[in-house]
């Protein structure tokens, strides 16, 4: 079965990339080959697992045939069969998930994006580079020389893309998928200084079966 994704945030989204543009931006976000802004699926699907296992964890008779394992870098995790429905739906090095993410789509006008995109020699439309300070938590005030720049999408983005299921997902299990995606706030980076708010997150089935 193949379910569409659909995350809009409210907030600039910083997802960063570990690179920098020399001393120009200290902080980059995750581009494609061609330049484009993604949402990576494997942060899609490590903040939804992290809600989900929450909510089992907090409705185990609606939710789970067994309580949710203590996860996969533990020891307490699921080994063999019965597994819990976590472990079943996202897999670990024991079993396959059931669900397989795809990177989402920044969704922008294409021929506004290439010709602005033409005129820009650094590659850095439609990204905002922000300034900032390293604020220390102990003092509570401004650390000295630390300042820093970072890119982060506009405002009120959208991104989508899609999940594909093996076989399909039994009523519990796409409810615990459909509640996760209304539990989520935020993604990304950098959350504290107000980034990556969410204001819909939609997970739709569509047409179409995934062996």
């Amino acid at each position: 079965m193949i379910y569409s994704i659909t995350i809009e945030f409210t907030s600039p989204l910083h997802i960063g990339s570990g690179m920098g543009m020399g001393k120009l931006i200290d902080l980059r976000i995750v581009r494609d080959s061609n330049n484009n802004i993604y949402l990576p699926g494997s942060t899609v699907k490590g903040v939804l697992r992290s809600a989900c296992n929450r909510i089992a964890l907090e409705n185990p008779a609606e939710f789970s045939s067994r309580p949710p394992c203590s996860g996969k870098d533990s020891e307490g995790i699921c080994k063999e069969d019965p597994f819990c429905t976590i472990c079943i739906l996202f897999g670990t090095p024991f079993i396959e998930g059931k669900l397989r993410f795809f990177d989402l789509n920044f969704e922008a006008a294409d021929m506004l994006f290439h010709d602005i995109l033409k005129l820009d020699p650094l590659k850095i439309y439609p990204a905002q580079i922000k300034t900032s300070t390293k604020l220390s938590r102990y003092f509570h005030t401004v650390s000295p020389k630390q300042l820093y720049s970072y890119e982060m999408t506009p405002r009120n983005v959208i991104f989508k893309g899609k999940l594909e299921a093996r076989g399909s997902l039994s009523p519990q299990e796409e409810n615990l998928l459909k509640y996760a995606s209304k539990y989520l706030s935020h993604i990304g980076g950098m959350k504290s200084r107000g980034l990556g708010r969410i204001k819909e997150f939609k997970i739709v089935k569509t047409e179409g079966y995934s062996q």
